[in-house]
């Protein structure tokens, strides 16, 4: 059997987008006595900042009585997947 979605519409037509996502961390220790340790540690995440959309809306509400669809957001992306770029600076002594 075929995979085939609602009515004539093919299974994949609300798949999303994909997602990218680039984290990056730097850390150097500096070892002042044998037992002591200075480290800087630098870290990124969604480092190149981009933009992944959240799945669009496919909640559908249906009014049988108007025969009408009452979402207005439907077929819509609203939102992000993942957040802006935050980068952290720290050091540990």
């Amino acid at each position: 059997m075929d995979n085939v979605g609602a009515g004539n519409t093919p299974p994949q037509m609300f798949y999303g987008q994909g997602a990218f996502n680039l984290d990056l961390s730097v850390a150097k220790l500096f070892r002042i006595t044998e037992s002591k340790v200075f480290e800087i540690r630098a870290e990124s995440f969604n480092t190149l900042n981009h933009f992944n959309p959240n799945n669009p809306n496919t909640t559908l509400t249906y009014n049988f009585n108007t025969d009408a669809q009452n979402n207005a957001s439907f077929g819509t992306t609203q939102g992000a997947q993942v957040q802006a770029r935050r980068m952290i600076l720290s050091a540990r002594f």
